[in-house]
């Protein structure tokens, strides 16, 4: 990651003049984004404009929108001030591991399509900073989101709340693949040879880390 993109998303992240940018224009195309005075003024926008009149305009607009939500959503959260200041800190003097968190934070943003990811991502660095989880916590739950589908979400959210507890008239490869995620635990159910032969029912219960992802991730969304 250029150093000049971390330089300007560690200026950006937890700017609470990211608060007056409105739902409507984060919703905006691309172009409304990128012509929007309000948001030149964003250090990691601008820097990101200009890198983009030499080539990669579509992907940095990408970035550019991913990013312009992950910060709204960030700033919006309930953050402790006292740990926030220390957070910001730490970033601006140069700290290998706040560095190391802001690359983490940026490679994912860059990397994704879907808005619902970068709020997801916020919600677990509020929770970071809030120390809600620990620095192992923070690595383990982004890495599972920069892999999760949100095609799975709803499954795993009633998993989560046990309106699912089995896999019998689930899709198989969506319990397989939470399960391969750590998301969920699985074990042994009954075999069935009636329909489908040889298929492998199993009970199913959300592990540790599932329940993290959940209640930090999903904070407030319906199942």
């Amino acid at each position: 990651m250029e150093n000049k993109l971390v330089k300007s998303f560690s200026e950006t992240i937890l700017n609470d003049d990211l608060k007056a940018i409105s739902g409507e224009l984060l919703e905006a195309s691309l172009d409304s984004i990128v012509d929007s005075e309000v948001l030149q003024k964003v250090p990691i926008v601008g820097t990101l404009l200009a890198i983009g009149k030499t080539g990669m305009i579509l992907k940095n607009r990408n970035l550019i929108r991913q990013t312009l939500q992950f910060m709204h959503e960030l700033n919006n959260r309930s953050i402790d001030e006292e740990k926030k200041v220390e957070f910001s800190e730490r970033i601006q003097a140069g700290d290998k591991r706040a560095q190391e968190e802001i690359e983490r934070i940026m490679l994912i943003l860059d990397s994704t399509i879907d808005l619902e990811k970068s709020i997801i991502l916020a919600r677990l660095v509020a929770a970071y900073i809030n120390e809600i989880i620990s620095y192992a916590e923070f690595h383990e739950l982004t890495d599972i989101l920069n892999r999760f589908y949100l095609s799975d979400k709803q499954m795993l959210l009633q998993i989560r709340t046990s309106i699912i507890t089995d896999s019998i008239g689930q899709e198989i490869y969506r319990v397989e693949r939470l399960t391969g995620m750590g998301l969920i635990d699985a074990t042994l159910k009954m075999v069935s040879f009636s329909n489908e032969v040889g298929r492998q029912d199993k009970y199913v219960s959300i592990s540790s880390i599932g329940m993290l992802f959940c209640d930090i991730g999903f904070s407030g969304d319906r199942v």
